[in-house]
């Protein structure tokens, strides 16, 4: 089977074969690369995720107060708040 070059109409050669195949390659050692890398950060957002508090829902009180919040816990530096 004779492969022909799509603008120019002549024989594509083995040269040229050759330098597609190294450039398919790469690109799909990048697209696994950059997969496995997204997979990594999602899997690490997951376990890591921050835990989400509530106030009481009486109107405010002191941050620091555990009254202030549901469950009598004050937020850490990894938590996230809401009202």
């Amino acid at each position: 089977m004779i492969l022909y070059d799509a603008l120019t109409i002549r024989p594509v050669t083995d040269r040229q074969l050759d330098s597609l195949q190294n450039f398919l390659e790469g690109a799909r050692a990048m697209t696994r690369a950059v997969l496995s890398a997204l997979s990594l950060l999602f899997i690490a957002s997951a376990i890591g995720g921050a835990a989400e508090i509530a106030t009481n829902g009486t109107g405010g009180g002191v941050w620091s107060d555990p009254a202030t919040w549901r469950g009598k816990v004050v937020p850490g530096p990894r938590t996230t708040s809401s009202s």
